[in-house]
């Protein structure tokens, strides 16, 4: 045991070093953007567009009910959180606690928004699921997701 407490430290020492001080992380919000904060905002994988990248502006949703067809059509009713962040940093979590922990999302929003997300996320609701005509409440955190803003339809010039 004694052996393993001291090659961990001597490991993260390493990888700090290695990393340098020079190089600011890919994550640290732009330095030119005062008034602007980073939060994390962990998704599941069917709440987190496919081909999310750094840079891409998004609108952060909470959703407030989610109701499935007998076909297995999935459909969410949502409320705006952030009309609009920019994404900062993508990471898909090993070993999630939860299937709704499975991707790590970083977003730089402003700091009132900032404030806005923590408390929703720290928030706890009743769910009702409904499975074989028995309905079961449990208590569940907020469900986030994130959508890509829709592209503006072009009306046709008369």
């Amino acid at each position: 045991m004694f052996a393993i407490r001291a090659i961990i430290p001597t490991a993260l020492l390493c990888c700090s070093l290695a990393a340098g001080q020079d190089n600011p992380p890919k994550h640290a919000p732009n330095p030119a953007a005062p008034g602007k904060a980073v939060v994390d905002v962990y998704l599941s994988t069917e709440h987190a567009p496919t081909g999310l990248k750094t840079g891409d502006k998004v609108m952060l949703m909470r959703v407030n009910g989610k109701s499935v067809t007998p076909k297995g059509k999935t459909a969410y009713a949502c409320a705006v959180v952030v009309p609009e962040a920019v994404v900062v940093g993508v990471v898909d979590v090993e070993k999630p606690k939860s299937p709704e922990q499975a991707i790590k999302v970083q977003l730089q929003t402003t700091k009132d928004q900032a404030k806005q997300i923590e408390r929703i996320k720290v928030q706890v609701v009743t769910t009702y699921e409904s499975i074989d005509g028995h309905t079961e409440a449990k208590k569940t955190p907020v469900t986030l997701r994130i959508e890509l803003p829709k592209p503006e339809k072009k009306t046709p010039e008369k």
